[in-house]
Parts: structure tokens; sequence; C-alpha cells
């Protein structure tokens, strides 16, 4: 009898301390599931913000809020090569039609600069993409325009505006933290 006790007591008090190591683990899976939850949540909340002032699809924000930020360096090449544009932009538009040939193979140089920049970032690279796409259009705009095409040369460059905005505040979100 005194045996049977005994064994009862060790089967209760295993039953018992296994439950208990299981109750823990639970609480603890139910605490990193909560802490996932709310860190997809705030991830959810920021794709928002970013959404809000710059044009992007979910997985884009995503990857620029998860990127590491422009260096110092990379921060410098966007402005100089904006700089370079600018003027380059500035010289076309002073230039007649006829002429116009030469800027517009001093604006495909300096795009082919940009194209040639390694990138080592989402951040980086997104940033060197929408440059492209807008340098692209503005490009085409004077293309269509040199041929006569205005119509054409119009939706070139309001797309290329568009796009140039919107690089600027890639350009602008990347650079936030790193430095500039």
């Amino acid at each position: 009898m005194k045996y049977i006790i005994i064994a009862v007591v060790i089967i209760v008090s295993g039953l018992g301390f296994y439950s208990y190591k299981s109750s823990q683990a639970s609480k603890a899976e139910y605490a990193q599931k909560m802490a996932d939850y709310e860190k997809q949540q705030l991830m959810s909340v920021k794709v928002s913000e970013l959404k809000s002032k710059i044009d992007l699809r979910d997985q884009d924000a995503l990857k620029l809020i998860q990127s590491a930020k422009l260096t110092v360096e990379d921060a410098t090449f966007y402005e100089k090569i904006n700089e370079k544009w600018q003027d380059a932009i500035k010289v076309a538009g002073a230039t007649a039609r006829i002429n116009l040939n030469q800027s517009v193979d001093g604006l495909q140089q300096i795009k082919r600069e940009l194209s040639e920049k390694v990138t080592s970032s989402d951040c980086d690279s997104m940033s060197k993409d929408t440059l492209l796409l807008a340098y692209d259009k503005t490009i085409d705009s004077y293309l269509s325009f040199m041929q006569n095409k205005e119509t054409e040369a119009s939706l070139n460059q309001s797309s290329s505006d568009q796009v140039m905005a919107e690089a600027n505040k890639i350009l602008s979100y990347c650079k936030s933290a790193s430095g500039t």
C-alpha cells in the first residue's frame, strides 16, 4: 500500500511538472507571437506613412524602410549628378531646336554616368532607378521636340517631371539618416 501511494505521488508530481512546463512554453510562444504581431503592425503603419509621402507599392515602401540609408558618399554622388543634370537642362532649355543634339548628348552622358553607379542598398538602387527613368523621359522629351512632335514631347516632359518629383522624395527619404 505504501508503494502504491508513493507511486501515485510520483505520477501526480510528474504530471504537475509537465503541465507547468507546458504552460510556461505556451506563455513564451504567445508572448513571441504578440511581439511579432506588434512588429508587423508597426511596420504596416510605417509603410502607410511612407506611401502617403511617396507614390510606392507596398513592397517597395517596405524595402525602403528596411534598407540601409545612403552613405555620405552615395548622397554626395546623387547631389553632384543632380547638379550636373540641372545645369545641362538649363543649357538645353536655352538652345535652339536645331542645335539641341549637343545638349541631348550631354544629357545622355550624365545618364550613362548614373547608370554605371554600383548600388549598395535598396535605397541606393531605388534612387538610381527612379532617377534613370526621369532622365530617360526628359531625353525622350527633347528628342521628340527635335522631331517636331510637340504633343509627345509635352507628354514625356510631364511624365519626367512627375518621376523626378518621386525620385527627389526617395532621395530625401534615403538621405535622412546618412548625415547629410
